[in-house]
Formats: structure tokens, C-alpha cells, sequence
């Protein structure tokens, strides 16, 4: 009896396990997205890496600052050029700040 008590409730909880929820494929919390917005001050191709003076972040507390944002693929800055106004999503990986995405800001939007 208690065998089958034990096995009923391990079978009611299971699919609790498998609930599709916010986590990564490694069961981690999947990070959340920041969105701001900036200017790219420089381009290091070789590292991979954006120089961003960028607005105000109040979700992360930071001030408005200038920073280094890493991305994982060329095709991610491909329209972007060192003095472009971009707005930009992020994730933040440890002490990295990837970028998601990226795009200019057309000149009469600022």
C-alpha cells in the first residue's frame, strides 16, 4: 500500500518536472534581456567587442556609462559603425555583457 501511495504521487508530480518554464536547456534560469539604447564609440572585429556610451540602465541600477558589450557573430554589427546611435538587448553572462541584438537608430527618430 504505501508502495503504491509513493508510486501515485511520483507519478502526479512528473509532469512538473518536464513543465516547459524559463529555464535553459541546462535547467539554469534563463538570463532576461536589457534593452537600451547608446552610441558605439569603437569596434574591436578581432575581440568581438563594442565600446557603447550608453543611456541609463534602472533595471540593473547602472548609471548612464561607457562600456564594453560583447557579441557571439559578425552579422550581429554588420550595419554598425563606430558613432552609430543604436538601441540594443543584452544579457548579462557573469561579469559579460552579450549582446542579443542590435540596430542603428535613424537620425530622425533621435
Amino acid at each position: 500500500m504505501k508502495t503504491s501511495l509513493i508510486f501515485a504521487a511520483a507519478l502526479a508530480l512528473a509532469p512538473l518536472s518536464f513543465a516547459s518554464d524559463h529555464r535553459d536547456h541546462r535547467g539554469a534560469d534563463a538570463p532576461t534581456p536589457i534593452a537600451t539604447t547608446g552610441y558605439v564609440r569603437a569596434i574591436d572585429a578581432d575581440g568581438k567587442r563594442l565600446t557603447i556610451e550608453h543611456d541609463a540602465i534602472p533595471a540593473l541600477n547602472w548609471p548612464s556609462m561607457t562600456m564594453r558589450f560583447a557579441y557571439e557573430n559578425d552579422e550581429t554589427i554588420q550595419d554598425i559603425t563606430a558613432g552609430s546611435k543604436v538601441k540594443f538587448d543584452f544579457i548579462q553572462k557573469g561579469r559579460v555583457s552579450l549582446i542579443q541584438n542590435i540596430s542603428t537608430v535613424p537620425a530622425e527618430a533621435e
